[in-house]
C-alpha cells in the first residue's frame, strides 16, 4: 500500500509526470468490471482505478460496491477509496457492519483509529492492532500511545497480540510503564518477554527485574527460559548458566531450541565454565554430542578442561568430544584433539580386548606419533574383525602421510567391495614422494575398471619429475597386452611432460597413433601439427585424422571442405564445426555464402554454425537477412528444420556488431506489444553476444534494451493472464531477462546502468498496462542487485520507487524498496526524507512473512545476538539517527539532537554496529 509519506516523496518529478502520463494512456476506468466482473477482472480494475489522477476518480461509481456480497468487491471498493482518502464516513459505517478482519485491515488507511477501536465487531481486537501497524506507517502524529499500545496486548487475539508484543518491542521507544504491564495476564507478559527474549530494550528493563523477582509470575519452564533470554547475558548468574544448559536435555523440542539460542549467546568465559555442568550431565546419561553442539564459543582453555574431564566419561562420550573438537574451526581450535586422541590410542592399546571406536580412530592421524602407536593402528587395519574399525584406521594411516605396505594390501582387499576402489583414491591423496617404488609398481600392475584409471592419471602427472612413473607410464603406453594400455598412451599425450609425451607418441604403431590424434591435437605445441600431418593426406585421411589436424589448425582442412563439403561424412562436418570456424577468414566469405545458397538440410546448418563462428564472413549479415527472409514464411510450429536454420542465422547476425544493432532496434520497438518465444530467445542472444567481450562492456543502448526487456515486455503476457482470468500467485516470468541485464550492468560505470533503469522505468510508465504489473517482477529484479552493493547503490532507486508506486495489495516488496530509497536520499543528503523513508522500511520489515527468508536477508542481513547482530534494531534506529543529523544540520538546539539520538540508542539495542556509530556520531556532534 502507498503510504502517504511515499506518496509525498514521489508526488513530484520524473516519476510523477510518468504516472500522469500512464493514467492517461489508461482506458476509460473500469467501474463495470469491478461491479461485475470475476476475481481476476476485479483486480485488473482496482489497478487501473488506482493509477487514475485524483480529477478522475470515480468515487461514486465505486461506493456503491462497498455493500456488495463479494467480500473480494468490498475489499477492492474500500482499498481504492481509502487510498484515494475519499469518504471515510462511508467506509467508517461499512466497517462497522464487517466481521471478517480479512475484509476490514485493508480499510485502515482511510479510518481514524478512534473509529476503529470503538467498532463493535467480533474482530475489535484483531482491526485495532492492525490499525496500531498502520499508524506506524504512516508515522508523524499519528504515532499510537502507550495506552493503545497496551490495550491491544490486552485485549487482540493472542495469535495476534503475539504480534503486537513484537511490533512495540521493535517499534515504540517509550513503552507502557512497568506497573500496566505487570497488571496484564501472563500470558499476555508471556508474548512480551517472548518478543523481548529476540529484541532486547534497556526500557523494559525494570519488568524484566520484577518478573525475575517473582517466582510466582511466569512459572512455566517455557516462559522463565525467554525471561532469561529477554536479559542481558552480562548480568545472568552462574545459575541462570547452568539452568540454560540443563534445558539443552529437555524433553521439549521447543524449549531445547531456545536454550541452545541462548548458550549461543554466551562468549567464551561462560561458555567455558559449562564444560563442568556437561560433565556432570553427561554422567548422568545425557547425550554428550547434543549438549556440545550449541559450545561453539568455548576457548582452548576450556577445550583443556574439556578434555581432562573427558578421562572420567565412556568411551562413546569421549568419541563424540573427539568427533566435535576435529570440527572446530581452526581459528578457536587448540591442540586439545591430539591429545585426546593420543589418550584414547594409548588407552585402546591397555585394553586391546576392547575393540576401537571406529569414529576416533578415523580422526587419530595426529596422535600416531610413536612407533607403538603406529603398530596399533597397522595391527587394527591387518587383524581387527572390525571392517568399520580397518577402515577407519587405514583412513587414519593415510592422513599421516607415512607409507606401509598394509596400505596396499587393505586397499587390494577392498577391490571386491562395491566402493572398494575409493580406498585407492585414499592412497592417491598422499604425498608425491610417501609411496615408494614397489608400490607403484605393484599399482601399475592392478587390472580394474576403477583403480587402473586412477593409477594411470597419477603416473602422468608425476611422470616430469619422477623416472620411475615415467617409465612405469611408457611401459603401459607400449605394451599392447597391457590391461590399460589406452588409458596409458592416452594419459601419456594428454597429461604428461613433452618429452614423455613424444616418446609415447613415437612407440605407438600407426593405426593406434590415428585413433589418439585428436588427443594429441589438444595439446598446443609446435610439434603437435607436424606429428599429424605426418600421418597422411588429406584426400582419404581418416575421419579422426581429419578431426585432429582441424583442430591443430590445419588450414588445408578448411580448403578441402569448401572446395567440396559433401565429400566429407556428415557426422565429420558436424563435429568439426568449431575448428573449421576459427580456420576460415574473411577471404572464405564467397564460398561459404555460395555453399549455403545452394544448400539445405543438415549441411545448411553445418555451414550456418561456420557463420556463427567466424564474424567476418558477411560481418553486415545481408546474406543472413536474406536467409532469414527466405524460411521466414516456411516456418512454423511443425517445421522444425526452418525453425533451425532461423535461429541460427540469427545467432550467427547477433555475433555481428551492425546486425545485432538492427536487431535490438527492431526487437526494442516490440517490446511493449510483446515478443514471442522465438524472439525472446533472439533478444536473450543478442544481449549475450553483446555482453561476451570482456574488455567491451554493453553499450547504453544495448543495456537499455535488456532493463526494458526485464521490466517491460513481460506486460504483454500480464494483460493476457488478465484477459484470461489467470491468477500466478506470485510467480513471474521475465528471470532469464533479469539475469542477462543484472550480469551486463555489473560490468558498465554506474551512471550508465542507472540512466539504463531509469529509461526503462519510464517506459514502464508510459504502457497502458503497467498498472499490471506485478511488484514481485521488479522485487525480484531489486533482489538481484542486493546481492551486488555496489549495483544496488547504483541502479537500485528508479526501480525501487517503481515498486512502491504499484498498487499491490500485498506488502511484499516495500521494505526492500523504501530501504533502498532511504540509503539513496541519504547519499543526497535529503536527510529528512531518508527518516521517513527508513521508518517505512522498518515497518515493513517487521512482518517477517511477507517476504522469503533469503530475501529479506540479502537486504538486511541475519539475526545472531551473540555476535552483535540484530537488523530489527538497525532497521529502528537509522529513522532516529537520520533526524539527530537532520535536526543538527538544521541548527537544532543539542538537546534536541541529544534527545534523537537517546531514542536511537533504545531502539539499537541489540546491534553492536548500530551502537557504535550511534557513539561516533555523538562524539562527531559535540565537537
Amino acid at each position: 500500500m502507498l503510504t502517504v509519506a511515499s506518496r509525498r516523496c514521489f508526488a513530484v518529478g520524473v516519476l510523477a509526470a510518468a504516472l500522469a502520463t500512464a493514467a492517461r494512456a489508461q482506458p476509460a476506468p473500469p467501474v463495470a468490471a469491478l461491479a461485475a466482473g470475476d476475481a481476476a477482472a476485479v483486480d485488473v480494475a482496482r489497478r487501473r482505478l488506482a493509477m487514475l489522477p485524483p480529477e478522475r476518480f470515480p468515487e461514486r461509481a465505486v461506493l456503491p460496491q462497498l455493500r456488495s456480497e463479494d467480500a473480494f468487491r468490498r475489499r477492492a471498493a474500500a482499498w481504492l477509496l481509502g487510498r484515494a482518502r475519499r469518504a471515510p464516513d462511508a467506509l467508517a459505517e461499512a466497517a462497522r457492519r464487517e466481521t471478517d478482519p480479512a475484509v476490514l485491515v485493508p480499510w485502515l488507511a482511510a479510518l481514524e483509529v478512534a473509529t476503529l477501536i470503538d467498532l463493535s465487531a467480533p474482530a475489535r481486537g484483531a482491526v485495532a492492532a492492525a490499525a496500531l501497524r498502520e499508524r506506524l506507517r504512516r508515522g508523524g502524529d499519528a504515532q499510537p500511545s502507550a495506552t493503545e499500545w497496551l490495550a491491544a496486548l490486552r485485549d487482540a487475539p493472542v495469535d495476534v497480540a503475539s504480534d503486537v508484543a513484537r511490533d512495540l518491542v521493535a517499534a515504540v521507544a517509550v513503552p507502557p510503564p512497568t506497573p500496566a504491564l505487570l497488571a496484564l495476564p501472563d500470558e499476555r507478559v508471556a508474548l512480551l518477554v517472548a518478543a523481548l527474549a529476540r529484541r532486547p530494550r534497556p526500557a523494559l528493563a525494570p519488568l524484566l527485574d520484577a518478573l525475575r523477582a517473582d517466582p510466582r509470575r511466569l512459572a512455566e519452564p517455557a516462559d522463565r527460559l525467554a525471561l532469561l533470554l529477554a536479559t542481558p547475558t552480562d548480568v545472568w548468574s552462574r545459575a541462570d548458566e547452568r539452568s540454560l544448559f540443563v534445558a539443552l536435555s529437555a524433553e521439549d523440542a521447543e524449549l531445547r531450541r531456545t536454550a541452545a539460542d541462548g548458550v549461543d549467546r554466551l562468549g567464551a568465559a561462560a561458555t567455558d565454565r559449562l564444560v563442568a555442568v556437561l560433565h556432570q550431565r553427561a554422567l548422568d546419561g545425557a547425550p554428550v554430542a547434543e549438549l556440545l553442539a550449541p559450545l561453539q564459543s568455548m576457548s582452548p582453555r576450556g577445550e583443556r578442561h574439556l578434555v581432562g574431564l573427558a578421562r572420567a566419561l565412556s568411551a562413546d562420550a569421549r568419541a563424540a568430544i573427539a568427533d566435535w573438537l576435529a570440527r572446530r574451526p581452526p581459528e578457536r581450535s587448540g591442540p586439545q584433539l591430539a591429545e585426546l586422541l593420543r589418550d584414547l590410542v594409548d588407552d585402546a592399546v591397555r585394553h586391546a580386548d576392547v575393540p576401537p571406536d571406529p569414529r576416533w580412530l578415523a580422526l587419530a592421524a595426529p596422535a600416531l606419533d610413536t612407533p607403538a602407536r603406529v603398530a596399533f593402528a597397522l595391527g587394527v587395519l591387518r587383524d581387527s574383525p572390525s571392517p568399520a574399525a580397518r577402515e577407519a584406521a587405514f583412513h587414519a594411516l593415510v592422513a599421516r602421510g607415512e607409507w606401509h605396505g598394509e596400505l596396499l594390501d587393505h586397499a587390494v582387499a577392498r577391490l571386491g567391495d562395491d566402493q572398494g576402489w575409493r580406498a585407492f583414491a585414499e592412497l592417491a591423496r598422499m604425498p608425491p614422494d610417501a609411496l615408494p617404488e614397489p608400490a607403484w609398481r605393484r599399482l601399475a600392475q592392478l587390472e580394474h575398471e576403477r583403480v587402473t584409471p586412477t593409477v594411470v592419471q597419477l603416473l602422468a602427472q608425476r611422470a616430469g619429475s619422477d623416472p620411475v612413473a615415467a617409465e612405469l607410464l611408457l611401459g603401459l603406453a607400449r605394451d599392447p597386452r597391457a590391461f590399460g594400455r589406452d588409458l596409458a598412451a592416452t594419459a601419456a599425450i594428454r597429461l604428461a611432460p613433452e618429452p614423455i609425451a613424444r616418446q609415447a607418441w613415437d612407440a605407438l604403431e600407426p593405426g593406434t597413433r590415428v585413433s589418439l590424434a585428436r588427443d594429441l591435437a589438444r595439446r598446443r605445441a609446435p610439434w603437435v601439427l607436424p606429428a599429424l600431418q605426418s600421418l597422411g593426406g588429406l584426400d582419404d585421411a581418416d575421419p579422426e585424422l581429419l578431426l585432429a589436424l582441424a583442430r591443430a589448425g590445419d588450414r588445408r582442412v578448411a580448403e578441402r571442405l569448401l572446395a567440396d563439403p559433401t565429400a566429407v561424412p556428415l557426422r565429420v562436418l558436424k563435429q568439426t564445426e568449431d575448428d573449421v570456424a576459427a580456420l576460415l577468414t574473411a577471404v572464405d566469405g564467397p564460398r561459404v555464402l555460395d555453399l549455403l545458397a545452394a544448400s539445405d538440410g543438415d549441411l545448411r546448418l553445418v555451414l550456418l554454425r561456420w557463420l556463427c563462428g567466424c564474424p567476418a564472413i558477411d560481418p553486415d549479415g545481408v546474406a543472413l537477412r536474406a536467409l532469414v527472409a527466405r524460411v521466414a514464411g516456411a516456418v512454423g510450429r511443425d517445421d522444425l528444420d526452418a525453425l533451425e536454420v532461423r535461429a541460427l542465422a540469427q545467432r550467427a547476425l547477433a555475433q555481428r556488431p551492425g546486425p545485432r544493432a538492427a536487431l535490438v532496434d527492431q526487437l526494442d520497438a516490440r517490446l511493449p506489444e510483446g515478443l514471442d518465444d522465438s524472439d525472446r530467445e533472439l533478444a536473450l542472444e543478442l544481449l549475450g553476444a553483446a555482453d561476451a567481450d570482456p574488455a567491451t562492456p554493453m553499450s547504453l543502448r544495448e543495456l537499455t534494451f535488456a532493463a526494458r526487456l526485464a521490466i517491460v515486455e513481460p506486460l504483454a503476457g500480464e494483460r493476457r493472464d488478465a484477459e484470461a482470468g489467470v491468477t500466478r500467485d506470485g510467480v513471474v516470468d521475465g528471470l532469464p531477462a533479469a539475469n542477462a541485464f543484472v550480469r551486463a550492468a555489473e560490468r558498465v560505470p554506474a551512471a550508465v546502468a542507472h540512466t539504463a533503469v531509469a529509461a526503462a522505468v519510464d517506459a514502464l510508465w508510459a504502457h497502458p498496462d503497467a498498472c499490471l504489473q506485478p511488484r514481485e517482477r521488479l522485487g525480484r529484479l531489486l533482489a538481484f542487485a542486493a546481492l551486488r552493493p555496489a549495483q544496488l547503490d547504483a541502479w537500485g532507486e528508479p526501480l525501487a520507487a517503481a515498486v512502491l508506486a504499484l498498487p499491490d495489495l500485498a506488502g511484499a516488496w516495500v521494505g526492500p524498496a523504501a530501504h533502498v530509497l532511504a540509503r539513496a536520499a541519504e547519499a543526497r543528503g535529503e536527510l529528512d526524507r531518508a527518516a521517513e523513508l527508513a521508518r517505512e522500511a522498518a515497518v515493513a520489515f517487521l512482518d517477517e512473512r511477507a517476504l522469503r527468508p533469503l530475501v529479506r536477508r540479502a537486504f538486511v542481513g541475519d539475526a545472531v545476538l551473540g555476535d552483535g547482530l540484530l537488523p530489527t534494531a538497525a532497521l529502528w534506529a537509522e529513522p532516529a539517527i537520520l533526524r539527530a543529523r537532520a535536526a543538527f544540520a538544521a541548527g537544532a538546539a543539542p538537546a534536541e539532537v541529544a534527545a534523537w539520538l537517546d531514542r536511537a540508542a533504545e531502539l539499537g539495542t541489540g546491534d553492536a554496529a548500530t551502537l557504535d556509530r550511534i557513539a561516533t556520531l555523538r562524539q562527531e556532534l559535540a565537537r
